[in-house]
């Protein structure tokens, strides 16, 4: 996944947040203060003129939602109206956007029939990252090697190998992982972090946190080693309304709290996906990731849901007196029974057919 993805499309929409919503972004997912261009400044100034990072961000509007200047003054974000009800033609306006800003690598991410008519905007964050070894692994040593699973299965994979290779290294024994770092020609390193055997990697997962990552980089030091890795290509996609809902900011995604266009209303969050495809082998990486947002229009007043769609009681009384005329209750109304499920809950008495 992409953390600086993610942080992008929050920092997008952080300026309009209100209410619970802004209260759960700022506490639960550190928001707080955030300037919404800060990353992108940091990204600029740090990476300008590099070849192998591109990001870019667009925002597909529907044509009669019209921004308020918070919100369409952000420099780092490019507005495109479409028709959402025009679903085929968006879905094709979007998917074709996103092979061209990741290079080809992602083809695909949004079906028309994603597109429904209370969609009201498509927040996207492009990332391509294409960049060669600073020591590249050659090809010839390239061999085939045992791999070993968690769930104890062996796979005979292709390993890449540098040996000697003069890598900064360390060990962490709050992680219980060895760490390696491998240099790429320019502005980035990989790190490779692997669990002892003693540990695991869902051990390694849990302990690591931020401040490990300053402690590793503290403690990283050039020696030589013996370097052998995987070549591999990953692709997934990454539930980050899921996600996000568990770390704490359900409000992004059930109160309508966005106050982002000029024409009334209030919105909120619908979706937010990732999808990754990541080629690891002997001259370098190249990584293609699409994230994106769903945003709806939802009035500000919030109606309750009553689906009489279970077994239910009703009663007929007087309306002064509240006499009770007729009582009764549904276990089942008329019609074709499609499936029977006899379930052990309190209405188990009524789960016939």
């Amino acid at each position: 996944m992409s953390p600086l993805a993610v942080r992008y499309l929050l920092s997008s929409i952080y300026p309009s947040a209100m209410g619970a919503t802004r209260l759960e972004m700022e506490s639960r997912l550190k928001l707080r203060k955030l300037d919404p261009m800060i990353v992108y400044k940091v990204l600029e100034e740090e990476f300008l003129g590099a070849k192998n990072f591109n990001i870019a961000n667009r925002v597909f509007v529907h044509r009669d939602v019209w921004l308020k200047p918070i919100y369409r003054k952000q420099r780092n974000l490019q507005f495109e109206k479409v028709d959402f009800a025009r679903a085929t033609l968006a879905a094709k306006l979007i998917n074709e956007w996103s092979e061209k800003a990741t290079a080809g690598q992602i083809h695909h991410i949004i079906d028309p029939a994603e597109i429904h008519e209370d969609l009201r905007m498509i927040l996207i964050n492009a990332i391509h990252f294409r960049a060669p070894w600073r020591v590249p692994f050659l090809e010839r040593r390239t061999r085939k090697q045992l791999f070993h699973t968690q769930t104890g299965r062996i796979v005979r994979t292709d390993i890449m190998v540098q040996h000697p290779a003069d890598l900064r290294y360390t060990q962490s024994k709050k992680l219980q992982a060895k760490i390696v770092e491998i240099p790429y020609a320019s502005h980035f390193v990989m790190w490779i972090l692997l669990p002892s055997i003693q540990s695991n990697l869902k051990e390694l997962v849990r302990r690591l946190s931020v401040k490990d990552l300053w402690e590793i980089n503290r403690n990283l030091t050039a020696t030589k080693i013996s370097l052998e890795l995987p070549k591999f290509s990953i692709e997934s996609e990454l539930n980050g309304k899921e996600i996000l809902m568990k770390m704490g900011a359900p409000s992004l995604f059930t109160k309508p709290e966005l106050d982002i266009a000029m024409n009334g209303g209030r919105f909120l969050v619908d979706d937010m996906r990732q999808r990754v495809k990541v080629e690891i082998n002997e001259e370098g990486s190249e990584l293609g990731i699409i994230s994106w947002m769903g945003i709806l229009q939802r009035i500000s007043v919030e109606f309750p849901t009553f689906h009489a769609n279970r077994p239910f009681m009703f009663l007929i009384l007087t309306s002064k007196s509240l006499i009770p005329i007729f009582l009764g209750h549904l276990a089942q109304p008329p019609g074709e029974s499609i499936q029977c499920i006899f379930s052990n809950n309190h209405f188990g008495e009524y789960d016939d057919c």
